[in-house]
Parts: C-alpha cells; structure tokens; sequence
C-alpha cells in the first residue's frame, strides 16, 4: 500500500492518543464475514491471461487453475472517534480482505490465487430521526470515504488503485438500498485498461430482510455498470439463511468483471457455498453503517496489532524450492496482525468447557524502497480447538487455569518454489499466578509424504514447543515473553519480546523484540533479528 496511505494510516491512530479512557476505539463488524467451502467456475481464466511467461513455464507441466476454489473475506472497523460535528457522526478505519485459495488444486501445491487488501478511511454521519418506521423511507447513514485496495503481488499479477466515495444507505421496511459512487484519484497499477472501464463509477446494492430479529435471512443483489457501449460491469447475488445467532449458510454468485482485482479485466461467473458470522444488532441495521453492532460469538485471540516501523539491520534472503535464491528483502517494512476467535455457544463434558475455531494472520509488507504494493509474506493460521477452563472451587495450587487441546494448519499460500505449510496437534497449558500468567505449548507434527511436504526439517528450526510468558506491570504497561529451542547441540530457536502501553480504553503503544529463526514460514531455517514499533488493540 502507498506510502500515502500509510501516513493518514498513522495519523489517524495516533490521534485516538487523545481519547478519554471510558470513549476509546473499538472494533466492529464491516462487511460480510464468510468463508465458501467450495466455489465452481465453470470456465476460470487461464494463465496467459495474467502472464505469458508464466503461461509457458507451468503450462508445459500440465498446471492451471482449477475450476473449484474456497473464497474467505475478512471485514472490521475501529472506531476512533464520535460526536465530531454532530452527535450521531463517527470516524472509523475499516480493513476488508477477500482472499481466492485453489486449496484442491494440489500440483500448483495450493496457492492463494489472488488476495486483496483494503483499508478504508470513513466519516459517517447519521440523521436524528434513526428510529424505525414502517411505510416509509429513512436516510439510514450518509458516509465520505477514501479506499486503498490492492493485492500485493510484483509484476504482471500488481494491481491496485485508490478511490474516494460517497455512501448513502436507506431503508423502506424490510429493505435495504446502498448507492455508493466513487472517484479514482491517483495512479493505477493493472496490466491493461482503466478499473473504471471495468468497475464503473459506483454500484447499487439492494437487500430484503426476512425472519426474526435474532435470527434473520437476507438476499442482497449488487450491481455495477461502465455506463458505456461496451456494457461491462458486474453482478453479485447473496443470499444468507441464519441457522443460529452465530451462523448463516451463505450462497454468492458472481457474473462479470472484476470478482478480484487480478481479474478485473476479465469476465468470470462462479457459484460458491459455506457460511457466515451473523452481526448482532437490530435487523434493518444489518446493511447500514452502524458504529454499534459486532459479530456474535466472536472475541480477540492473539496480539492485533500494526508496526507501520520495522527494521532489520541484516534480513535473510530465503532458501527456495530447487536451489533458487529469493529476493532480498529491504531493510524497513510493515509488519501487522490480526487474530480472532469464535467460541460455539455450547459446552461438551462441563459446564466450563467450549470448542473454538481461531483465526491468525501476520503479513509483512514492504512499501518503503520497492515500487507499488509489495506483500513479502503472509502467512494464515486457521486451528480448531476444545478448551477446559478451572473453577475456582476445583483448583488446586498446581493445577493450569485452563487446557486446550487443537489442531492447527499453518502456510504462505504460495506456488511451488515459495511454498511453506505444515500441520500440528497441540496441548496448551496456561497458568496464571498474577500479575504474571505463563503458558506452555507442546506440539507434534502431523507428517506429510516426502513429495509434497514443502520444508521436512521445519522441526529443526521450531522445536517441538513453545513457552508464552505474559506479565502485566501495571494497569497501562505489559510485557510479553515467547521462547522456542529445538534443544538440539545447535541451539536453534527463537526470542519474541513485546511491550505496550495503553494510550486509551483499547489501544496501546507496541513495541516488538524478534531474534532467531522462523519469524515468517519463509524465513523458517533463516536467523533474522528485527525491532518494530506501533500500535495494538488493547486484548
């Protein structure tokens, strides 16, 4: 992302430095949070779509894309300001990423195809009469907004642009109208024409609401248009069924151009199936820019965070698949997270017990030297989980505070010669004796058959475990300790200190320590040492 966006980026969180302690930031839900298990295309773009080389190198090796993929977005605000110049107005940061993953395409070694990245910067006004009322329309929100979005990629495959907007969301009844027109500003990065020959100028979103308030279905149709001879344009159709207050079955169908950003000058239909988090909040908010409803089940996991400054005096250049030296990366990045998980509202053997699914993704982002928008690394951790937590008339002096038992799945998505993935069973022990809680991580690898296991020596770097120490020094100040060794004579591991100090209700200065191996997957069996700073969500 641009250097540009980066500092309003900056800007704006540091401005939330000046926020009473009771009206801190907070984080609510955006848009749609889903996953499609399984999405078919009955025709997907060939790689001489996106790059001849590419083209001939893989085409000669029987490789394409596969016709079925999953599709998973991820979509959150912070809210880091209110009651700017009216009392119903809001100003948020909004992050959205929509990633395209040939899990079942096994000889590309399952790639990510695509993954796009948008921060959006939001002012939201709300009008006073925000009550419900039948039989008429209602001005639900009206938004300004400036949006980055880009899918990091080098080469034939860079795209990204920059637009402003404006929103108006409206209701009548059970339904829900969102017109959003917008603006390019800036410079554009594709491999053909303008995004506006294929996205438009803006698109119309139209939902109907049905069911409870607690549990309700929605259909919603998007629709975009060049406006143009040539017709181009696109149509989304979704359509979610509530199984739960946590859950909905979730159908999309695309027709059109610009499904992603590497596709946004070629013409796709696709059809994909899974499910979605519910928002929690009353049923006509559910398409509206509210700053008050979030997802239900849904809490903070690991650390969230963003170190717009990280700098590593001697960065490794990755080892490849076949001997082929990676690029060598700069000196500066950006290093952000974010990691959340789902309880299921259940329990199982106790009445202290739950099963979870957690989500964790760190990406490392270059934007200083390189030209464009330049990922390095992303690598996503999706693991399920059953946790056993103590009560207080059971536990003993010795006995851990709680237990979890999980699997988890851990890889860069990347093809072939940068691929990285492995699989573990873990036990999590976590003790707490405060203001200091410890915890204590064995894991075993799952084994892979030798030919398409992408770093068989993983455990030389990472050891066998993990111990996590946390301690809270004060109500503002806490100190994070996380230690690896493979106890091996060679003495591989790694240190990873991090402090942070809270400068409101939920945010905190953060300043992050790594030295040894494996602080991305691609850099598992290279020794990196790195210092950063920025800002956290309070956990």
């Amino acid at each position: 992302m641009k250097k540009t966006v980066l500092s309003i980026l900056l800007l704006s969180l540091s401005s939330t430095s000046l926020a009473e302690q009771d009206g801190g930031p907070r984080i609510v839900a955006y848009r749609d949070t889903y996953i499609l298990l399984g999405k078919y295309n009955p025709n997907p773009p060939s790689l001489g779509d996106y790059s001849s080389v590419l083209a001939t190198k893989e085409g000669e090796n029987g490789r394409g894309i596969d016709n079925l993929e999953t599709e998973f977005q991820i979509s959150g605000k912070l809210i880091v300001a209110e009651n700017l110049l009216s009392e119903r107005d809001y100003f948020s940061i909004a992050y959205t990423q929509q990633s395209f993953w040939q899990v079942y395409n096994k000889p590309f070694s399952s790639p990510f195809r695509d993954t796009n990245y948008e921060p959006e910067l939001i002012y939201t006004w709300r009008p006073d009469q925000f009550s419900i009322a039948k039989n008429r329309w209602l001005l639900r929100a009206a938004s300004l907004g400036f949006s980055h979005q880009a899918n990091g990629s080098y080469g034939d495959f860079d795209r990204s642009w920059e637009r402003i907007y404006a929103q108006f969301d409206t209701s009548y009844n059970d339904w829900l109208i969102t017109f959003k027109p917008w603006i390019p500003v800036g410079p554009e990065v594709n491999n053909g024409g303008d995004f506006t020959d294929y996205y438009g100028y803006g698109e119309l979103t139209v939902g109907y609401l049905f069911g409870d308030n607690q549990c309700n279905h929605r259909i919603t149709a998007m629709g975009r248009n060049n406006l143009q001879s040539d017709n181009k344009g696109a149509l989304d159709l979704r359509f979610a069924y509530c199984i739960s207050p946590a859950f909905s079955l979730y159908a999309k169908y695309f027709n059109g151009y610009g499904e992603s950003m590497l596709d946004y000058n070629i013409h796709n239909q696709s059809f994909g199936l899974g499910v979605a988090l519910n928002r929690i909040g009353d049923r006509r908010e559910m398409m509206s820019t509210s700053s008050q409803w979030t997802f239900a089940g849904m809490s903070m996991f690991r650390d969230n965070y963003i170190l717009p400054f990280k700098y590593n005096p001697s960065p490794a250049i990755p080892d490849l698949a076949g001997g082929v030296p990676g690029q060598q990366p700069e000196k500066m990045e950006v290093e952000f997270q974010f990691s959340f998980r789902l309880t299921l509202p259940f329990t199982l053997f106790t009445d202290s017990d739950n099963l979870s699914f957690a989500y964790t993704q760190q990406t490392f982002w270059q934007p200083y030297e390189r030209s464009g928008d330049s990922i390095r690394e992303t690598n996503y951790e999706p693991e399920f989980f059953y946790q056993w937590n103590s009560q207080a008339d059971q536990k003993s002096q010795w006995s851990p505070e709680w237990l979890r038992l999980g699997l988890v799945h851990e890889s860069n998505g990347q093809t072939q010669i940068r691929s990285r993935s492995w699989n573990r069973v873990y036990a999590e022990f976590g003790f707490d004796a405060d203001p200091v809680s410890i915890a204590i991580k064995p894991w075993y690898r799952i084994p892979e058959d030798e030919s398409e296991d992408d770093n068989p020596n993983m455990e030389d770097y990472y050891g066998y475990g993990e111990l996590t120490a946390k301690w809270q020094i004060n109500e503002r100040q806490r100190l994070s300790f996380l230690g690896r060794n493979n106890f091996k004579k060679e003495n591989k591991g790694a240190l990873d200190l991090r402090w942070s100090y809270g400068i409101s209700q939920e945010l905190a200065l953060y300043l992050k320590y790594f030295n040894g191996y494996g602080e991305s997957l691609i850099d598992y069996n290279k020794h990196n040492q790195s210092l950063g700073i920025g800002f956290a969500i309070n956990n």
